[in-house]
């Protein structure tokens, strides 16, 4: 009568932790799919889309408190997949710490629906504050800023 692997009190001993000599099972890599001939490699998409559209928002107010509220307002009706959204800031004077968050909230909403957020003319008080702020490395300027 051979014993039962949960021993005599019928309970399951656990395995030594220190001290053991096993080898932990390693899984078998899985090969890689053989290649298809028939199929060519995917090719990144271009620079530039024809197929996405543009909308140009001519802002030619401050973006102080209330201003924001107005810029929220056209982005949300501008947002869209795959849209590209031009902000013209060329006569925009001065932008509130509430109008680059409505900058950020957009841009975010653009990018992850596979679209993008441009500041285009900016004027030199506009482009000082998108550099304190850090959001000219995170939202394109156009014409890019120099320095």
């Amino acid at each position: 009568m051979s014993e039962s692997p949960a021993g005599r009190g019928g309970r399951a001993r656990p395995a030594p932790v220190s001290g053991s000599r096993r080898a932990a099972a390693r899984p078998e890599p899985t090969p890689a799919p053989p290649s298809r001939p028939d199929r060519p490699e995917p090719t990144p998409a271009p620079p530039s889309r024809p197929d996405r559209q543009e909308v140009v928002l001519d802002v030619d107010s401050d973006l102080d408190t209330a201003g924001a509220d107005r810029l929220r307002a056209l982005l949300e009706d501008a947002v869209a997949p795959r849209r590209r959204v031009v902000l013209d800031l060329s006569r925009v004077a001065h932008l509130s710490s509430a109008a680059l968050a409505v900058l950020v909230s957009g841009h975010r909403r653009l990018r992850d629906g596979g679209g993008e957020m441009v500041v285009r003319a900016p004027s030199a008080a506009v482009v000082r504050e998108l550099r304190i702020s850090g959001l000219h490395r995170v939202i394109a300027v156009d014409p890019p800023e120099r320095g």
